[in-house]
C-alpha cells in the first residue's frame, strides 16, 4: 500500500521556493483563485474564493508606441496607477529632455467602476522607455514615483481627477470572469492640473528673493532743457503719486545731491511732470533713465487712525521673510531675510545736548528704532491671479526674526485669496506679480518649530533609483542629492560708498546702515536651483586684486574694512555709509554633465547663428502684453544676431520666463514680432548705449534642474562689540599742586610726583556706569590685597577731545584715526591700570584743575591708558601738563566733552556665512556681466581634444581668445593662473600648461593649452579623467593698465584610443598533445608611451562554422590576461577547427575600455606517434620461399625470408584431394624492452606449459604440446603519445596448376582468433601491469572484445577479395568425404566460401572453429585493424604511463580442397603485423602494396544523406545518381575516419545538411604505389581495390556519432571485381544487403542470401 501523505494548509502560505520534497506542514505550492483564511474561528484553514485577475485587451489611451514603464496596485482606492510613454532616450547616461512631440501619461484604472482616467498628460514628464518607475507609492492622495531619470516627483490624484471624464474599457478573463465590460471610448480631453515640473516635483519651488524694503519706479524722460522736473509721455499721475517723497537718482545725478518727488501733476499737452524739490545739475535730457526709490519704513505717530502699537519695534531689531503653503499642505522654504528694518530718531544725527547726555549716561538715547510701520514688498514667482494655477500657492506667510533670536514666527498666513484682492492697488495694475504686506508692529502669532527653522535646504535627491514608505514617510535609497557646483567664480570685492545713483538702491532701503569698519569680510555665492538645493559658498578665483580707472583697487573673495586715516577719507555730508561692492568679471558658467554631477544653468544663453553673444536691438523696441516687437541693429547684425526661435525662453515681466509661441519676420527686414506665454520682462526695451556699444538682449534654453538663482554670503566672524561714551582723556599725567597746596605752575614742589615724560604715552579717562563693563577689570590671578587691574580689552579711539590751539583755554572734540598713513591696520590702546582716583593719586585736592576729570570728587575709577604709535601724529587728549602759550601761569583746562573708545570685537566661534539680501537669477546676473560697458568678455575657445596618444607638448586645444560683447578679438588679453583639476577634486596643474601666443603673431592675444605629461586611459579614467580648466583672462588698455579679468571654465575629457593587436602569423595547427597555441600575440594600447600598461587579453573560442561560444570558463582552453599566451592542457579539447576571437582590452577593462580583436584559425589535430614505435620497414607483400626435397618430392617447406612473419606450416595433413597445413601462431608486442614467449605462455592459452622449441624451428611437434608460436618486438619503444594503427594483414598465393594449364581454386586461409592486448610498462615508480584486453573505447571506432575470431569483430575487415570469373563455392558433399566428422562447415543459409561461424574443426586436432577465406587466381588479402589512443587511457596521461602491447595471431593455417597439384606447395597462410601512426600514416598494406600517398590526402566520394536509426541496424540506399563535391580525409583505414572534411586543407568539417539525415555511405579508391601481383594470364599488374563504409555524423560539429556498445562506422564493400559484365563495389540496398550483430559489434556478410550451389557441382 502506497505510503499517505496529509497536510493542513493552516499557514495560508504558498510557498514556490523549496522543493516538494520539504515543503513544510502548514504551506502549500500552488492556489488559483483561492485562499485559505487564518482567522482563529473555527472556519480557519478553510478555502475561501477569491476574484482572479481580468485582461484589459483594450484601453483607447491613444498614441503609438506607448510602453507601460511603471505601475502601481491600490487596494485601498481599487485602483491601479499605469505609468506610459513612447520615448525612448538614446543616451539615458546623459538624459535629454524628451522631445514636445513625444508622449507621457499617468492613467488610473479603478477596477470597482471598471474605468480609468487620465491623471498627467505632457511632454514635461520626460519619462523614457530607458527608465522605468520602479519606486512607487501612495499615501492617502499623494502619489509619489521615482524613475533615477528626473528628480522624485508626485501628485495629488484626487485634484488630478478633478477635471477629467473616466473610461470604460473592456475586460477579458479567461480564467474567473465578471460581468463583460463595455467598449471603452476615447478619453476626454481637458485641461491637466498639472502642466509643469515645479508642480509635481516633490521639492518645491525655493522663493529666492528677499524681502524688498522700498517701492521703485523708472522713468525714461522724455524732455530735455527743465532744470528741476522730469517728463513721462502720457497720463501716469495715478501711478507715480504714490512716489511723492522719493529719492530721485540718475547715473548722472546721484543721492548726495538729495533730490526729492515734490510733486506729480499732468501738463497742459497731456504728458506726466515729476518736479524734484530743487534744480537739478545736470540738466536732464531725453532717454536718461530715472530712478524713483522710496523707503517703506515710516514712523506713524503722527497718524491718528494708525492701528498698530507704535512701541512694539521701538527696541526691537527685526528682520523679515515669507514662505509659501501648497495645495498639499507642504510648505516652501524660507526665502532670504531682510536686513534689520531700523531708522533711529533723528535719523541718526547728534543734536544740541546729545554729546554731553551721552558721556553722562554712556548710552545714547536716540539709538531707539523710529520705524512702526512696515511694507513688506514680497516679488512673486507669477502674475498674483495666476499662483494657484501655476504654483499651487495656497497661503503665505510672514516670517519675523528678532536680531540675536533663533526663533522664527510667523505675523500672518495670507490667504491666495486676500492676495489676489490687492492687484486694486493704486499703485500696481491689475497685472503685477508683486504684494507688499502693511505691517504696522504687530507681534507675532506663532512660532515655527525648530525644524522648520533650521531647515535651509530640503532633502530631496536630485535622482532616486528607490523609493518606499514606512511610518508615512517617503525613504529614497540609491540616490544623488546634490549637484556639483563650479570651483570658483570670477568676482573682485571692495569697500566703497554706498552706490547711490543708477539701479542701486541700499541707500534708500537701509539708509542707517554701514559695513563696519576695522573688520574682514569674505565674501561668497551660493547657487542654487529652482527647488532650494543649494551649493556650498563658492569664493573666487582672482588671487590678486584688479585696479579699476574709476572706483580703484578690488580685491578677492577676502577684503578688509580699515579706517580712515585723515579727515578728507570721508566727507561726511555726502556719505550715505559704506557697502560691499563685488564685481563679477565673467559669466557664471555650468554644463550639464551627469557624469561630473554639474547640473548645467537653469537658463543658458541661447548663442547658435553669430560670433557674438545675444542679438543686437536698434531702437524702437516695443512690449505689449505678449507681444515684443524689436530690430536688429544693422551694425552689430553679423557678430550679435541670435534672435529667439520659437520655444526659447525670454525674462518674464511677472514670472521668471516665458516661452516663445511664435515668430514673425517679415522678408528683407531685420524686424522681428515675437509672440510669448506671457509678458516679456521691460529690460528688453532699447536703452541708449555709449557709443560703438551694441544693446544686448538673450534668449534662453530652459534646464529644469540647473542653478537658477544665486545670493551673496558674508563671512563676518568679529561680532559683538561696545561703544564706550567717556567724559574726555587725558593725554599724560594731571598737574599737582605743590607740597604747600598752591597753585603756582609750573610746580616747583609738587604734592605728588607724576612722570614727566609720558606725554603721548599714556592717557587718562574716568569710567562711569557701563563703561565699567564695557572696559573691564581683569580680575584672574590678582592678590587679596589690589586695588589696581588691567584691562585686556583691545580699544580703538573713534571720537578725541582736543585743545584748538595753544592759545585756547576750552575743549573740543572730532573724529579720531586709530590707524597711521604708512598702514591700513588699525592701532588700538590697551588700559594697562584701572584702578580709582584715590589709589591713583588723583585726588581733587591734590591736583590743577581737577574738575577737568568728570567727577573727581566722587573717587570714579579711571583707567590709565597705554596709547599707540599713532599718538604721536595723532595725540589722544588734551595735555595739561604744558602752561597756555604767552601765559605760562595759566594750566590748561580738561573741560569734559564726549569722546568715544571701541572695544575689540568678540570673535565667533561660529565659522559660518551669513545671507544677505543680494540675490537674483542667474541669467539676470550673466546679462549684467554681458551687457556691461567695456565688460562682456567671453573666451571663445574650441573644444578640449585630450587623447591619451598625445605626447608631450601637445596643443589640447587651438587658440581661444578673449572677446568683446560684439564678438571682437581683445589682443591685450594675456591668460594665465591655469588650475587643472580632475573628477576626484585632485589638483593636476603638473599635467598642463598655459601658453600665451606671442606677440605680433597671427594668433596675438590667443592662448592655448598645451599637455605637460604623456596621458595613459585607465580603469579609472572614465570617472576621473575628465578634467577642469580654469583660466583668468586679464585685460589690458594701451598703456598697460589692467581693465579687469574674465575667468573661462572649461571642461576635457581624456580620450581612449584603440588598443592594436600584433600578429604575423597565419592558421595555427597544434596536436592535441601539444599545450602552446601562441605566443606570438602581442598589443599596444593608444597611449605614446606606457604602451603596455592596462592591457587585457581575453578570448572566445567557436567551434568552426558556429556562432555559439565554448564556455569562457572553460579550463581546457586559457589565454594569459597579462601577455596573451594562449595554452590549453594537452589532450583537452576536442579534435577540430576552431576561430578563436582575441580581445585586447585596455584601461584594465574599466569604464570606456576600447578592444581590438582577432580571430585565429586553430585545428586542432590529433597527437602524432612518438618516435620509435613505427619500424623502419613497411612489409606490404613479404615473399615465401620454398625449399624442396631433393628428389622434388613433397613436402615442399615454406621458408620465410623476412622477420617478423608467420606462415602455416609445412606439415600437410590430407589426401591428393583435400588437407591442411598444421597451423602457427603469432605474438607481435611493442615494447621497450625484448619479450619472450616465457611472458606470454601463462595468460594466452597458447600453451600448457613454455614451449621447448624456437618458434623458426620447422620441426612438427606434437598437437598436445601446442602449435608452434612466434614472438616479435615491433618497433624501439613503448607508447606515450598518438593513436597507434596495428593491422595484421594476411595472404595466400594463388595456386596455377601448370600440368592443367589453369588455376585452382579451392584453396582456403583460416584463422582461428585474433586478438589485441595492452599493460602500462614497469617503470622506476610503478610496476608493471597484468595484459588485458585493449578497451573498446581506446579505439577510433569502439571495436573491440576478444573473442574467437576477435579480428573480424574489427570494423576494419577489410576483405580484399580475389579475382574470380565465376562464384564456385566449396562442394560441401565432396568434403564430408574426408573424415567423419567435417572439419569445415557453413551456417544453415549463411554465405558462399569463407565465412565459417562454426568450425575449422578438423577431427583429427579438435581444435576450436577457424574463420576461413578461399583465394582464385588473384592472391588474398586479409587485414584487421585495431587502434589505441593514447589519451584515452586516463592513468597513462595522469601518471605518465608507457604502454605496451602484444597482438595473439592463434592456429594461422591453409587449406586446399584440390587436391595435390604442381604448384600445390604454394598454399602457405601467411600472416604479419604492420604497425603505424593513424594520423599520420607510413605503411599501409592493401594488396601487396604499401598505398601511403604524399601529403596524406585522400580525396573520398559519399552518397546521399539519409537516415539511419540510431542503435539499431544501418539500412544502406542505392547510390545517388547526383555526384557531390568530393571530401578529404588523411586517414586510410575508413571506420577510424572521425570527421571528413570539405577543404584538400581539412580545416572546414564536412556536416550533414539536416539532423534528420546525418548518414552517408562514402568510399575512396587508393592509387597503386608499387606494383603487386601479376596476373599470370596477363602479365598486367593488378589495380588496387576500392573500400565502402556507412557512418553517422553530426550535422552540428561534423564529428563520427558513436553509439553505446556499437561501432560508429561499418565497412559495406566486399564484392568482388568481376571482369565479365561484373561490377566492383557495388553499393547494396536494403533489399540486398543484411546485417548481423556480434557482441555490438556490425560485421556485414557477403554476398547475401546467395544460395549454395547443389552437391553435383565441382568442388
Amino acid at each position: 500500500m502506497a505510503q499517505e501523505i496529509k497536510n493542513t494548509f493552516l499557514k495560508s502560505k504558498m510557498n514556490k521556493d523549496l522543493d516538494d520534497r520539504i515543503l513544510p506542514n502548514g504551506e502549500y505550492r500552488d492556489a488559483l483563485n483561492i485562499s485559505v483564511g487564518r482567522s482563529e474561528d473555527n472556519d480557519v484553514g478553510a478555502l475561501e474564493n477569491i476574484i482572479g485577475n481580468d485582461l484589459l485587451s483594450s484601453t483607447n489611451l491613444g498614441g503609438g508606441g506607448l510602453e507601460t514603464i511603471g505601475i502601481y496596485a491600490s487596494d485601498t482606492n481599487e485602483a491601479i496607477y499605469v505609468f506610459l510613454t513612447n520615448y525612448t532616450d538614446n543616451n539615458p547616461d546623459e538624459p535629454t529632455p524628451a522631445p514636445e512631440n513625444t508622449l507621457h501619461y499617468i492613467y488610473s484604472y479603478n477596477s470597482s467602476a471598471n474605468q480609468y482616467t487620465k491623471l498627467v498628460e505632457g511632454a514635461f514628464l520626460n519619462f523614457s522607455k530607458t527608465n522605468r518607475v520602479i519606486g512607487i507609492n501612495l499615501l492617502e492622495e499623494l502619489l509619489f514615483w521615482t524613475d533615477n531619470r528626473n528628480q522624485p516627483r508626485k501628485i495629488n490624484i484626487t485634484l488630478a481627477i478633478v477635471s477629467t471624464n473616466s473610461v470604460t474599457p473592456i475586460s477579458e478573463d479567461t480564467s474567473n470572469s465578471r460581468t463583460p465590460a463595455p467598449t471603452p471610448a476615447p478619453p476626454a480631453v481637458s485641461s491637466s492640473y498639472y502642466t509643469k515640473e515645479h508642480q509635481i516635483s516633490v521639492a518645491k519651488y525655493n522663493p529666492y528673493q528677499a524681502i524688498e524694503l522700498y517701492t521703485k519706479a523708472t522713468v525714461v524722460n522724455a524732455v530735455s532743457g527743465v532744470n528741476d522736473s522730469i517728463y513721462v509721455i502720457g497720463d501716469f499721475v495715478d501711478f507715480y503719486t504714490p512716489y511723492i517723497g522719493a529719492t530721485m537718482t540718475s547715473v548722472n545725478n546721484n543721492g548726495t545731491q538729495y533730490l526729492i518727488v515734490e510733486s506729480v501733476a499732468v501738463q497742459y499737452d497731456g504728458n506726466t511732470r515729476i518736479k524734484a524739490n530743487k534744480v537739478i545739475a545736470p540738466v536732464p535730457v531725453v532717454g536718461e533713465l530715472w530712478t524713483l526709490a522710496k523707503s517703506t519704513m515710516t514712523n506713524e505717530d503722527d497718524a491718528v487712525n494708525w492701528p498698530g502699537d507704535p512701541n512694539y519695534l521701538e527696541d526691537v531689531y527685526a528682520r523679515f521673510s515669507y514662505r509659501f503653503k501648497y495645495d498639499d499642505n507642504e510648505y516652501s522654504l524660507m526665502a532670504p531675510f531682510t536686513q534689520i528694518a531700523y531708522i533711529p530718531t533723528q535719523k541718526g544725527y547728534w543734536l544740541n545736548g546729545d554729546e554731553d547726555a551721552a558721556y553722562q549716561s554712556t548710552v545714547v538715547q536716540f539709538m531707539k528704532n523710529n520705524v512702526q510701520n512696515i511694507g513688506l514688498v514680497i516679488a512673486l514667482p507669477d502674475e498674483i491671479r495666476n499662483l494657484a494655477t501655476n504654483y499651487k500657492i495656497q497661503e503665505l506667510d510672514i516670517l519675523f526674526r528678532e536680531a540675536g533670536s533663533l526663533a522664527v514666527k510667523v505675523l500672518e498666513s495670507v490667504p491666495i485669496s486676500v492676495i489676489n484682492n490687492s492687484l486694486n492697488s493704486a499703485v500696481r495694475t491689475n497685472t503685477s506679480n508683486i504684494y507688499t504686506y502693511d505691517y504696522q508692529s504687530r507681534k507675532p502669532y506663532r512660532v515655527l518649530p525648530e525644524a522648520q527653522t533650521v531647515r535651509v535646504y530640503d532633502k530631496v535627491p536630485i535622482r532616486a533609483f528607490s523609493q518606499e514608505s514606512a511610518g508615512s514617510r517617503i525613504i529614497y535609497g540609491n540616490y544623488i542629492d546634490k549637484h556639483t557646483p563650479p570651483e570658483t567664480l570670477n568676482y573682485n570685492c571692495r569697500i566703497s560708498d554706498k552706490l547711490s545713483f543708477g539701479k542701486f538702491t541700499n541707500f534708500v532701503e537701509y539708509p542707517n546702515s554701514t559695513v563696519k569698519r576695522n573688520r574682514n569680510y569674505q565674501i561668497g555665492f551660493v547657487l542654487a536651483d529652482k527647488y532650494g538645493r543649494s551649493s556650498p559658498v563658492i569664493l573666487s578665483s582672482v588671487d590678486k586684486g584688479v585696479i579699476s580707472a574709476t572706483e580703484g583697487f578690488f580685491s578677492g573673495s577676502t577684503i578688509y574694512s580699515p579706517y580712515d586715516d585723515a579727515d578728507t577719507s570721508t566727507d561726511i555730508k555726502t556719505w550715505f555709509g559704506d557697502a560691499i561692492s563685488v564685481t563679477v568679471n565673467s559669466n557664471v558658467q555650468s554644463f550639464l554633465n551627469s557624469t561630473t554631477g554639474t547640473p548645467g544653468l537653469y537658463a543658458t544663453e541661447v548663442n547658435y547663428q553669430s560670433s557674438g553673444i545675444g542679438y543686437a536691438v536698434a531702437d524702437g523696441s516695443t512690449i505689449s502684453s505678449n507681444i515684443y516687437t524689436f530690430s536688429i541693429d544693422p551694425v552689430f547684425q553679423a557678430t550679435n544676431k541670435n534672435v529667439p526661435r520659437v520655444g526659447d525662453y525670454l525674462r518674464g515681466e511677472y514670472t521668471d520666463y516665458v516661452e516663445v509661441t511664435d515668430i514673425s519676420n517679415p522678408v528683407g527686414t531685420l524686424t522681428y514680432t515675437i509672440t510669448t506665454i506671457g509678458q516679456v520682462n521691460q529690460s528688453y526695451l532699447w536703452i541708449e548705449p555709449p557709443t560703438n556699444i551694441p544693446v544686448l538682449r538673450f534668449a534662453y534654453d530652459i534646464n529644469d534642474l540647473g542653478w537658477y538663482s544665486y545670493k551673496v554670503v558674508v563671512k563676518q566672524t568679529q561680532q559683538d562689540y561696545y561703544n564706550a561714551y567717556l567724559p574726555g582723556f587725558l593725554n599724560g599725567y594731571p598737574v599737582s599742586k605743590d607740597s604747600n597746596g598752591t597753585p603756582v605752575y609750573p610746580v616747583t614742589d609738587p604734592f605728588v610726583e607724576f612722570p614727566t615724560n609720558e606725554l603721548n604715552k599714556t592717557a587718562h579717562v574716568v569710567l562711569l556706569n557701563d563703561n565699567i563693563n564695557k572696559i573691564p577689570r581683569d580680575l584672574q590671578e590678582v592678590g587679596p590685597e589690589q586695588r589696581q587691574y588691567r584691562s585686556s580689552v583691545k580699544l580703538y579711539g573713534r571720537v578725541n577731545n582736543f585743545r584748538p590751539s595753544s592759545l585756547s583755554t576750552d575743549t573740543k572734540t572730532k573724529q579720531y584715526f586709530p590707524r597711521t598713513s604708512l598702514s591700513s591696520n588699525a592701532t588700538n590702546d590697551v588700559a594697562s591700570t584701572i584702578a580709582s582716583a584715590r589709589d591713583l593719586e588723583f585726588a581733587p585736592d591734590w591736583i590743577f584743575n581737577s574738575v577737568g576729570l568728570y567727577q573727581l570728587n566722587t573717587n570714579p575709577y579711571i583707567a590709565r591708558i597705554s596709547t599707540s604709535e599713532n599718538s604721536t601724529d595723532n595725540p589722544l587728549g588734551v595735555i595739561l601738563s604744558e602752561p597756555n602759550a604767552g601765559n605760562t601761569d595759566e594750566v590748561p583746562v580738561l573741560t569734559p566733552m564726549l569722546t568715544i573708545y571701541e572695544t575689540e570685537a568678540q570673535e565667533s566661534l561660529l565659522d559660518i556665512y551669513w545671507e544677505t539680501t543680494t540675490g537674483g537669477l542667474i541669467s539676470d546676473l550673466n546679462e549684467d556681466v554681458s551687457t556691461s560697458v567695456g565688460g562682456g568678455a567671453q573666451i571663445q575657445i574650441a573644444g578640449v581634444s585630450l587623447e591619451e596618444s598625445d605626447p608631450n607638448g601637445q596643443p589640447i586645444t587651438d587658440y581661444f581668445y578673449a572677446l568683446s560683447a560684439e564678438g571682437q578679438v581683445l589682443t591685450t588679453s594675456v591668460f594665465s593662473n591655469l588650475r587643472v583639476t580632475n573628477a576626484n577634486g585632485n589638483i593636476v596643474d603638473r599635467d598642463f600648461s598655459l601658453q600665451n601666443a606671442a606677440g605680433g603673431s597671427p594668433e596675438e592675444g590667443g592662448a592655448r593649452i598645451i599637455l605637460e605629461n604623456e596621458l595613459v586611459f585607465t580603469s579609472v579614467s572614465a570617472q576621473r579623467d575628465v578634467f577642469t580648466f580654469v583660466f583668468t583672462a586679464e585685460i589690458f588698455n594701451a598703456l598697460g593698465v589692467s581693465q579687469g579679468t574674465t575667468q573661462q571654465s572649461i571642461t576635457g575629457t581624456l580620450q581612449n584610443i584603440d588598443p592594436v593587436i600584433n600578429y604575423n602569423g597565419g592558421a595555427i595547427i597544434i596536436r592535441e598533445n601539444e599545450t602552446l597555441i601562441t605566443n606570438g600575440l602581442s598589443g599596444v594600447n593608444g597611449a605614446s608611451s606606457s604602451e603596455a600598461l592596462g592591457l587585457v587579453w581575453s578570448m572566445e573560442v567557436f567551434p568552426i562554422g558556429s556562432a555559439v561560444p565554448i564556455q569562457p570558463n572553460t579550463i581546457d582552453w586559457v589565454i594569459n590576461s597579462t601577455t596573451g599566451e594562449i595554452t590549453k592542457p594537452p589532450y583537452g579539447v576536442d579534435l577540430g577547427t576552431y576561430t578563436i576571437k582575441v580581445t585586447l582590452t585596455d584601461a584594465s577593462g574599466g569604464e570606456g575600455a576600447l578592444t581590438d580583436t582577432l580571430d585565429l584559425n586553430v585545428q586542432v589535430k590529433p597527437a602524432l606517434l612518438n618516435s620509435g614505435v613505427v619500424p623502419l620497414s613497411c612489409f606490404a607483400n613479404p615473399q615465401v620461399l620454398y625449399s624442396q626435397n631433393s628428389d622434388y618430392s613433397w613436402p615442399q617447406r615454406p621458408v620465410w625470408i623476412e622477420e617478423q612473419i608467420i606462415c602455416s606450416s609445412n606439415r600437410y595433413h590430407g589426401s591428393d584431394n583435400y588437407g591442411f597445413r598444421e597451423p602457427i601462431n603469432g605474438i607481435f608486442y611493442i615494447s621497450d624492452n625484448d619479450l619472450s614467449i616465457s611472458d606470454f605462455y601463462d595468460w594466452t592459452g597458447l600453451y600448457d606449459e613454455p614451449p621447448t622449441m624456437e618458434t623458426n624451428d620447422l620441426t612438427p611437434i606434437a598437437p598436445d604440446n601446442g602449435w608452434p608460436t612466434g614472438v616479435y618486438r615491433i618497433g624501439e619503444t613503448s607508447h606515450t603519445q598518438g593513436t597507434l594503427a596495428m593491422s595484421i594483414n594476411m595472404t595466400m598465393d594463388p595456386v596455377w596448376d601448370a600440368i592443367a594449364g589453369n588455376w585452382t581454386f579451392d584453396h582456403v586461409l583460416g584463422v582461428k582468433s585474433v586478438e589485441w592486448y595492452y599493460r602500462f610498462a614497469a617503470d622506476s615508480l610503478y610496476t608493471a601491469t597484468a595484459w588485458a584486453p585493449i578497451p573498446r573505447d581506446a579505439d577510433e571506432n569502439q571495436s573491440g572484445g576478444n573473442v574467437p575470431g576477435g579480428l573480424f569483430n574489427s570494423p576494419y575487415f577489410a576483405q580484399r577479395f580475389p579475382y574470380h570469373d565465376q562464384y564456385k563455392p566449396f562442394n560441401k558433399s565432396l568434403c564430408d568425404t574426408f573424415g567423419q566428422t567435417p572439419w569445415w562447415a557453413t551456417p544453415e543459409n549463411s554465405s558462399v566460401f569463407g565465412l565459417f561461424t562454426s568450425g575449422f574443426q578438423p577431427n583429427i586436432e579438435n581444435k576450436d572453429p577457424l574463420w576461413c577465406w578461399s583465394t582464385y587466381k588473384e592472391p588474398m588479402f586479409i587485414t584487421g585493424v585495431r587502434t589505441s589512443n593514447y589519451k584515452n587511457y586516463p592513468l597513462a596521461i595522469s601518471a605518465g604511463r608507457k604502454i605496451e602491447y602484444a597482438i595473439v595471431v592463434e592456429q594461422l593455417t591453409s587449406v586446399s580442397c584440390t587436391g595435390r597439384s604442381q604448384d600445390w606447395f604454394r598454399d602457405v597462410a601467411v600472416g604479419w603485423c604492420t604497425i603505424t601512426d593513424l594520423n599520420n600514416s607510413t605503411c599501409v598494406p592493401v594488396e601487396g602494396s604499401n598505398v601511403v600517398v604524399s601529403g596524406n590526402v585522400l580525396e573520398v566520394q559519399r552518397s546521399t544523406e539519409y537516415n539511419g536509426p540510431q542503435g539499431g541496424n544501418i539500412w544502406l540506399e542505392t547510390p545517388a545518381t547526383e555526384v557531390y563535391p568530393p571530401l578529404y580525409t588523411n586517414i586510410y583505414f575508413g571506420e577510424m575516419i572521425s570527421t571528413l572534411f570539405t577543404d584538400v586543407e581539412m580545416t572546414t568539417p564536412y556536416k550533414p545538411a539536416s539532423a534528420d539525415a546525418q548518414f552517408i555511405n562514402y568510399n575512396y579508391k587508393i592509387l597503386s604505389q608499387g606494383v603487386g601481383y601479376t596476373n599470370p594470364e596477363t602479365g598486367n599488374s593488378l589495380e588496387v581495390g576500392q573500400l565502402q563504409w556507412a557512418a553517422s555524423f553530426s550535422s552540428i560539429t561534423g564529428a563520427k556519432i558513436s553509439y553505446t556498445d556499437q561501432v560508429g562506422s561499418i565497412q559495406t564493400s566486399g564484392k568482388p571485381l568481376v571482369i565479365d559484365g561484373g561490377e566492383r563495389n557495388y553499393i547494396y540496398t536494403t533489399a540486398t544487403a543484411t546485417t548481423i550483430q556480434d557482441k555490438g559489434q556490425y560485421f556485414l556478410q557477403w554476398p547475401p542470401n546467395k544460395p549454395l550451389i547443389p552437391n553435383n557441382g565441382p568442388c
